[in-house]
């Protein structure tokens, strides 16, 4: 059955840990004399890779359909996680090691989603109100000391990828690295933050490469999310139509925004001029107001950024 419908080899063969011996063994030794026959000298391979992969526990049992001891892909995304948590949930452990299904750890899960969508919230809020068709806003510039630091740090990131993934797949320590990096460029953006612009080449760099291993890793909905983002940021006014699909947030949700935005401005009285009372007001603001609305305010001076968060978390 194997032969009539991948043919007389393969690259690779993936199964639980539990049918690593014998079944697996047992399966190498039938296909094997059913490939070669009695020609037993020659060194064709039936099968180049065995991946074992380990099992996924819930509530202190394995999970497995026919102990009904599991949770079901609907109820998963009803509970408001994605396909993409999911994945994420996987990534931060060793593919060979068995997993305990938590609420817990898929929170964990959805924190490192929020980490990379705040990065590239950062990059788009760094743009700030410039006119993104002008000459001036794409035209190169010249790489300061900070601009050829966080090059050198997107390089070496890319080369210790490329090692810990060779190293028998190792996604945890890949995922960190990419999550080292995010940290780096945000570091890098507020660094720029009030002095002169970070060169665009330097931000292409750095995004492309965290979305070429979200695309590697297969987060197909934080790359298509991400991507529209740098779409936005990146190109120019007129040469590329944004779509209705980009759209970052719902009507509905821009509407809440604006109400809390409005509200904010109406407790302002406009003859005040204490600057302690306008700190407070914006304090609350942004620690009371915005978070109800899943909502994080940075600042990019001489601009403000709103990032729209999908999970709830603590805002300081």
């Amino acid at each position: 059955m194997t032969h009539h419908v991948l043919g007389d080899k393969l690259d690779v063969h993936t199964g639980g840990v539990d049918l690593r011996f014998p079944h697996h063994n047992n399966e190498i030794a039938q296909c094997e004399a059913h490939n070669h026959g009695v020609q037993c000298g020659h060194d064709k391979e039936w099968c180049k890779h065995f991946v074992h992969f380990g099992h996924l526990y819930i509530r202190g049992r394995k999970m497995s359909k026919s102990l009904k001891n599991f949770i079901s892909v609907k109820d998963f995304l009803e509970d408001g996680h994605t396909a993409d948590h999911f994945r994420l949930f996987c990534l931060q452990f060793k593919y060979r090691t068995n997993l305990i299904y938590s609420e817990d750890r898929i929170r964990d899960a959805v924190v490192v989603a929020d980490r990379l969508r705040g990065f590239f919230r950062s990059v788009v809020a760094y743009g700030g109100d410039r006119d993104i068709s002008s000459s001036d806003a794409v035209k190169s510039k010249r790489c300061e000391k900070k601009d050829l630091e966080m090059l050198d740090a997107l390089f070496m990131t890319q080369a210790q990828v490329d090692k810990v993934l060779l190293d028998d797949l190792d996604t945890p320590r890949a995922l960190l690295l990419i999550l080292d990096l995010v940290s780096r460029g945000n570091t890098y953006l507020l660094a720029h933050r009030g002095d002169t612009e970070a060169p665009d080449e330097v931000l292409i760099a750095l995004t492309g490469n965290v979305l070429e291993v979200l695309d590697l890793f297969g987060l197909e909905g934080l790359h298509a999310e991400f991507s529209a983002m740098m779409r936005r940021r990146f190109a120019l006014l007129g040469q590329e139509q944004l779509h209705e699909s980009d759209n970052l947030v719902s009507r509905d949700e821009q509407e809440a925004l604006l109400r809390s935005l409005l509200k904010f401005q109406a407790l302002r009285d406009p003859k005040e001029s204490c600057n302690t009372r306008v700190l407070a007001l914006c304090g609350s603001l942004r620690n009371a107001e915005l978070p109800q609305f899943n909502t994080l305010m940075k600042d990019f001076a001489p601009c403000l950024s709103f990032s729209w968060k999908e999970s709830a978390m603590t805002f300081i």
